[in-house]
């Protein structure tokens, strides 16, 4: 309790301290739509005709779209930051063994499906934002940007099957990433390509639940966190909705 008062006592301090932090935020805003693709995590471990599995897959890649909003809370020289709030939506096609009771919650429930087909996961994307002008005049500008991202996912949506479409929300760390990305900025609208550098993502016991791969490596299913290094890109569109 006295940990709650004392960040209320910080925010209420922050808000009302001079040329408050909070009138810089509101005085930039900056809204965004991105389109992001992933490279699918193939890994099967020991599950029978994976190669073939595998092969059959009607897509190669995970599909996201985030939109959110940022706002500078300081700019100085070539430099500047940035704080961001968002909504991630990442989606998976692809035909692959799954944890169907994790949404059963029962493994007395009944169903006869095996392979997962269609898998949404809904999060919250905040982020923190440094950026580098590279060029920067009047009308445009050419920037380095380096973001750190966390999801928080909340709800996650399968489909396996005609009649096996299930939803779960639990609010939870998914990931933490440092990204690195250009942008090419004119007048209102900001182009960015993004990639990821690294990432710390929780493990998926949907998609990985010991029951199913009991003949993998312990280690792996003792761990509640690996690195993700799988190929990712995002590009984005910003408008400048607020600049005083």
């Amino acid at each position: 309790m006295k940990k709650i008062h004392k960040l209320i006592f910080i925010l209420i301090f922050i808000f009302l301290n001079g040329e408050t932090f909070s009138q810089k935020l509101f005085n930039n805003i900056n809204i965004s739509l991105g389109y992001s693709i992933q490279n699918q995590d193939k890994r099967l471990f020991d599950y029978p005709n994976q190669d073939e599995i595998i092969a059959n897959q009607d897509t190669k890649k995970d599909h996201g779209i985030i939109i959110g909003l940022q706002s500078y809370y300081f700019r100085k020289n070539r430099f500047s930051g940035n704080l961001g709030l968002g909504y991630y939506v990442n989606s998976m096609q692809f035909h692959r063994p799954f944890d169907k009771f994790y949404f059963l919650k029962s493994e007395n429930a009944t169903s006869d499906e095996k392979f997962i087909n269609y898998y949404v996961e809904h999060n919250i994307n905040i982020s923190h934002e440094i950026d580098f002008d590279v060029i920067n005049n009047d009308k445009n500008k050419l920037i380095i940007f380096i973001p750190i991202e966390i999801n928080f996912i909340f709800n996650k949506h399968v489909q396996a099957g005609e009649h096996f479409k299930y939803n779960r929300g639990k609010l939870e760390i998914n990931d933490i990433g440092i990204y690195g990305g250009l942008a090419y900025q004119i007048n209102s609208y900001k182009f960015s390509l993004t990639t990821r550098l690294f990432e710390i993502q929780k493990i998926d016991r949907i998609l990985f639940p010991e029951f199913i791969y009991h003949h993998a490596s312990s280690e792996f299913f003792n761990k509640k966190y690996e690195t993700n290094q799988l190929f990712f890109l995002r590009f984005s569109i910003t408008y400048t909705l607020f600049n005083k």
